[in-house]
């Protein structure tokens, strides 16, 4: 947002407005208030792109106008309709859970609670008491499935990407990374309870150990220990350790690798894992990379 005028600000926002689904979708039966991937036909309102949304909404609207609070509150909804039984956001639909994509996923839900938590902080002046008390017992709900479905070296796994070089072809570093970040984010919210919040931290500082544990000699991350490192999982890596100065030293080397690949980046075959249906997006390394050196300087000018 700070590298935004205030007119691509607003034209960002009324764009963001402007896609949010407002019926039940013809291809799922989903009730209005989320956001699909794009506003072409053929998308469906998901567990991922509404997060982003929401969150896109707060950044560039540091103070919303009822319209931000409408949209925001509607998505908000839409993802409690989603959560399943097990506390865990699924992808498209709720208590399916036939197919892989539609069980309860361990990143979509830390970025489910990312966006509820900042939306208590940002909008609960605007919204009933009650509203806000769903949204916190969601938080809370989703925090025992992450805390359930974290492995014993502190990683998780993600649903969606995978890596070609991992023996089950599955990416711990992608899914820690993302979901540590998240947690970390999370933990700074206001409405907090000293409980949750050490919970959070516990959660992240076992997700970083593991991460620092599967760190390159080069300084680099692959998508698992012994795997050549990416643009992808080294940005998301070093995102997620930089809240903890006990690793800077390893955000060090992996900020390094970065700068020397940072020229004509070549995007990572991550994603669709569990179909085998391998694809690569030009854009994810230029995100990633963009994410992770623009928090090393927010660091640094702290």
């Amino acid at each position: 947002h700070n590298l935004l005028g205030e007119t691509d600000s607003a034209s960002i926002t009324k764009h963001l407005l402007a896609i949010q689904n407002r019926a039940v979708h013809s291809f799922n039966g989903t009730s209005a208030g989320g956001w699909g991937w794009t506003h072409f036909s053929g998308s469906v309102p998901d567990g991922d792109d509404t997060p982003g949304a929401i969150l896109a909404l707060l950044k560039l609207n540091p103070e919303p106008t009822s319209e931000v609070v409408a949209a925001m509150e509607n998505g908000c909804d839409w993802l409690l309709k989603l959560q399943n039984n097990d506390g865990g956001f699924p992808t498209f639909s709720k208590g399916w859970g036939k197919l892989p994509f539609d069980q309860s996923c361990a990143d979509l839900t830390g970025h489910a609670i990312l966006a509820l938590s900042k939306s208590i902080d940002a909008i609960s002046g605007g919204i009933s008491k009650n509203k806000v008390s769903k949204y916190q017992k969601s938080v809370k709900k989703a925090l025992r499935y992450l805390e359930k479905q974290q492995g014993s070296n502190g990683e998780w796994l993600p649903l969606w990407f995978g890596n070609q070089s991992q023996a089950q072809k599955q990416n711990p570093v992608y899914g820690t990374g993302r979901i540590a970040a998240y947690l970390s984010d999370t933990s700074e919210c206001y409405w907090l309870s000293a409980d949750i919040k050490s919970r959070l931290v516990s959660c992240c500082q076992k997700a970083q150990h593991f991460l620092v544990s599967v760190q390159n000699p080069d300084g680099s991350w692959g998508g698992d220990v012994g795997i050549k490192g990416t643009v992808e999982e080294t940005s998301l890596a070093v995102t997620a350790l930089l809240t903890n100065p006990s690793y800077n030293r390893n955000v060090e080397q992996g900020t390094r690798w970065l700068l020397n690949h940072a020229d004509g980046l070549e995007a990572a075959p991550i994603g669709l894992y569990f179909a085998s249906l391998w694809y690569s997006e030009k854009l994810y390394p230029q995100l990633m990379l963009v994410e992770a050196l623009s928090k090393v300087n927010e660091k640094l000018g702290a």
